[in-house]
């Protein structure tokens, strides 16, 4: 005799996806910046944006 067997499956997936706004990779890209830079990337940006004083 047959062995006859019925299998049914339910799978639910999950999945996160992380959006970076401009912001955050500015931030991210100043970070890596090394300390003896930080400075003068700092005045360029104030030369740049008169905002900024």
């Amino acid at each position: 005799m047959p062995d006859l067997r019925l299998n049914q499956n339910l799978r639910m997936v999950q999945t996160q996806k992380l959006a970076l706004t401009q912001k955050i990779r500015q931030a991210l890209e100043i970070l890596q910046v090394p300390s003896m830079d930080l400075e003068n990337l700092i005045r360029q940006e104030l030369q740049d944006n008169p905002l900024l004083e």
